[in-house]
């Protein structure tokens, strides 16, 4: 489930038959829905900032869907098991996704480790890296008051972030070692360097990229168990 940016009476939801639905929270109803596009579950979708007609999603059948809100039709397939690393392998499931704050590309993280980003209206894979093997990664970020970072958590408890001055080229900038499996990243939509982390030990931590020395600034404790995702309020 999304929040609609600047609309608190509509959520954008992903449903398990692969399908997109807009649901009026005051009105309780649903305005529309799409036909089950992906094969399979729908883990992660997002509005493209830079064109609010666009939505991405992303699912366990491997790809990545461009939609068009206005009339909820498919724009674009982009299949990560052609044509890129994963190309012998059987099953790619992604698990997240997060748009260019500017640009028509996604960055996307899945089952076997990878940060993938794809022109996602011209199903091209631009660049991809496995920073920690074949660990699966849940969550990505992309910065949106600076392009050029892209938060990763993945399963072998670290955090990664991602530089992309080179376009074409991406490179670990920094990571963190939380010593328990990464669920939940997110940047601060109003400070470029500050994140949080969520984390299998119920854990939430807050990091600044030029503060701490590699430490949190601040750790939330509370939950009982692992946290799935964090998020700042906007």
């Amino acid at each position: 489930m999304r929040k609609i940016k600047g609309d608190p009476s509509r959520v954008l939801l992903a449903l398990t038959n692969g399908a997109l639905q807009v649901f009026n929270i005051d009105r309780k109803r649903i305005e529309f829905q799409t036909e089950a596009g992906h094969a399979e579950t729908v883990f992660d979708l997002e509005f493209c900032p830079s064109n609010k007609d666009l939505i991405g999603s992303c699912s366990y059948d491997g790809t990545i869907r461009v939609w068009e809100a206005s009339s909820m039709k498919l724009v674009q397939i982009n299949d990560t098991l052609k044509n890129t690393p994963l190309s012998k392998e059987e099953k790619h499931i992604i698990y997240s996704l997060s748009w260019h704050p500017m640009e028509s590309k996604i960055a996307l993280v899945g089952n076997h480790g990878y940060i993938m980003i794809f022109d996602c209206l011209k199903n091209k894979l631009i660049t991809s890296l496995q920073p920690s093997g074949h660990t699966p990664s849940y969550k990505v970020d992309w910065n949106q008051l600076d392009s050029n970072f892209i938060l990763m958590g993945s399963q072998s408890g670290k955090v990664f972030v991602m530089d992309l001055f080179d376009p074409k080229s991406l490179r670990v900038c920094s990571f963190n070692e939380i010593g328990s499996e990464v669920y939940g990243v997110c940047w601060n939509p109003a400070i470029r360097d500050e994140y949080l982390v969520g984390s299998l030990n119920g854990s939430v931590y807050l990091f600044n990229m030029n503060k701490g020395g590699g430490k949190p600034e601040k750790v939330f404790t509370g939950h009982e168990k692992r946290v799935f995702n964090v998020v700042f309020n906007q």
